[in-house]
């Protein structure tokens, strides 16, 4: 029977591991947004059957703190509400009905967590080495749809596109379009590597790192591209922090890798930067809404919540245009105007997870989450978790592309309870 319930939390696990980096599915036609990733449902209705056959929720101090913030959305965003109702304003923005905005955004939040407290209770069952394997799997499964993809432009996965439009030039794998696949690329190259590491397994390290590379340089992700580098000089500065021969050593290899990748992906990426800032609008889109997102979370606190904010948003947006006529550089700000003058909420956002919560539960809220994200960090070094500077530096690393390049997604909520669990599996060692 011990048998049975194993296979099946390692068959449970192994599909909330693979299924991040579907987010393209047939869902969004129901479910808009929400229903990009077929998790965001699963999730939700997996967990409430959890806790009522159980009768228990898993209990995690950093998982309580993410349900406390969905609660506190759910407040603030009820309250907002009804204070911009008694303001005399419509409580039909954009043809959003925004009670229901309110309550789609606050599901929406909650299938986070919902997906953390599932994997947290299977990893717990089966251990979390299964995470690292099932993620070296979904790794190499990226890079074969990868190069099938590139053999398909325009017109490649046309049956598992859902929103997604065709023709389509730029590899997207299996998400809505290619900025999407940063994060996935990112997490699952990482942990997939850490395995190798810890098993000290060369064919996995090395498979691990020739997928990452070819998944970087067909992708083209500029976000993706930086963060790496970034990531790398984040390990050499928790490296140095206790210096010894063997530290010496693995400086010295980071410096190696650092030098050809600058070599191999500096000019690209500053190609790349300079053909999006004359000629697209994306630079001037995500910079844009990103300092929106920071200055109506500062400007207002406790936040507007999950609805109120697609009547304020566009309306500071506007406010503030005028700031780009100063500017000594020339931008494209045709999608921004689009954005100020849209009748839908579909890409009313800002163009970052963070930031874009950052309006719902206001400065206040994203200090609590920071604090969070800066446990989970502590945790890996106090409980002197094998090699914890590289993890700490990939996390880190992570929360910068939630923070300014991509939204909050199940694949950084992976990495998040994976190593909340590698940390917490280091403790029962110690016992």
């Amino acid at each position: 029977m011990k048998t049975k319930r194993k296979s099946f939390y390692k068959f449970l696990l192994f599909w909330l591991v693979i299924l991040p980096i579907y987010q393209d599915s047939p869902l969004s036609k129901i479910l808009g947004a929400a229903g990009y990733s077929v998790l965001m449902p699963v999730a939700l209705i997996l967990i409430t059957l959890y806790i009522l056959i159980k009768g228990k929720i898993p209990r995690e101090e950093r998982l309580n703190e993410l349900v406390n913030l969905g609660i506190y959305i759910c407040g603030i965003s009820a309250v907002a509400v009804a204070v911009w109702a008694v303001a005399g304003n419509s409580l039909t923005v954009v043809g959003e009905f925004l009670p229901i905005k309110a309550v789609k955004v606050c599901l929406q939040y909650f299938s986070y967590p919902s997906y953390i407290g599932l994997v947290l209770i299977c990893a717990r069952k089966v251990g979390t080495e299964c995470i690292e394997r099932y993620a070296y799997y979904t790794l190499l499964v990226l890079t074969i749809l990868c190069i099938i993809e590139r053999q398909q432009i325009p017109y490649a996965f046309q049956k598992l596109h859902s929103a997604g439009t065709f023709p389509y030039w730029r590899v997207r794998l299996l998400t809505l379009e290619s900025s999407w696949t940063a994060m996935m690329i990112y997490v699952y190259s990482f942990i997939a590597l850490y395995y190798g590491l810890r098993k000290k397994k060369e064919a996995i390290v090395g498979s691990s790192v020739l997928c990452a590379a070819i998944l970087i340089l067909f992708s083209g992700a500029k976000s993706l591209m930086a963060i790496v580098g970034i990531t790398l000089v984040l390990f050499v500065l928790f490296l140095s922090k206790h210096m010894n021969k063997k530290i010496y050593t693995r400086l010295l290899i980071c410096l190696f890798i650092g030098i050809i990748f600058a070599i191999m992906m500096l000019p690209n990426l500053i190609s790349a930067v300079q053909s999006d800032i004359h000629n697209y609008t994306s630079v001037a889109t995500r910079g844009y809404t990103a300092l929106i997102g920071i200055a109506i979370g500062i400007m207002i606190p406790t936040g507007v919540g999950g609805a109120v904010y697609l009547g304020v948003f566009p309306e500071v947006m506007r406010k503030y245009l005028y700031l780009f006529d100063r500017l000594p550089l020339k931008l494209d700000t045709s999608e921004i105007v689009s954005l100020v003058t849209a009748e839908t909420d579909e890409a009313l956002t800002v163009k970052s997870g963070l930031l874009h919560y950052n309006m719902y539960w206001g400065i206040l809220g994203s200090a609590y989450l920071t604090r969070n994200f800066m446990k989970v960090s502590k945790a890996l070094k106090k409980n002197h978790v094998y090699n914890n500077e590289l993890l700490r530096a990939v996390f880190w690393g992570a929360v910068i592309l939630v923070t300014f390049a991509c939204n909050f997604s199940f694949e950084f909520w992976l990495l998040y309870i994976y190593l909340i669990c590698l940390s917490d599996s280091y403790i029962r060692k110690s016992l």
